[in-house]
């Protein structure tokens, strides 16, 4: 019972931030994942019956609320600390896992950008994920 009263706390959570900012969301996927197709205002999600779904879905919301960002692993890492602060405003505690799966996401995005020639990384970004470059 009390399983199902979280499970639907992150829902409701979930889809009153979605209307809030009226953003068109559908359950579609079973694991893990997210997509946010930011000129339609929608985002592919797994409901979010968990913190660690829930997180995905904030985190795709924040795609929508940014809008796109170029480098695009700024729009990454943005999206994910729009989503860390959202779960610290409603103290939900982001796992240890969910905290290393953000890092090591947006290090794989840095990695990305920096394989089509990125330069130099922002700060904010390096500090987050504690990036050590290689000499």
């Amino acid at each position: 019972m009390n399983e199902q009263k979280t499970e639907n706390k992150y829902i409701i959570l979930f889809e009153r931030i979605a209307q809030e900012n009226n953003i068109k969301y559908e359950y579609h996927f079973k694991s893990n994942v997210g997509r946010a197709i930011i000129k339609e205002r929608k985002i592919l999600i797994s409901k979010p019956i968990n913190r660690d779904r829930f997180f995905i879905a904030l985190h795709e919301i924040g795609h929508i609320i940014q809008g796109e960002i170029k480098p695009r692993y700024k729009e990454e890492y943005l999206s994910e600390q729009f989503a860390i602060c959202k779960m610290r405003e409603f103290k939900i505690p982001l796992s240890r896992k969910a905290r290393a799966r953000s890092k090591g996401f947006i290090k794989y995005s840095v990695r990305k950008a920096k394989r089509r020639g990125l330069k130099k990384l922002n700060n904010k970004v390096k500090s987050f994920i504690k990036w050590k470059t290689k000499h």
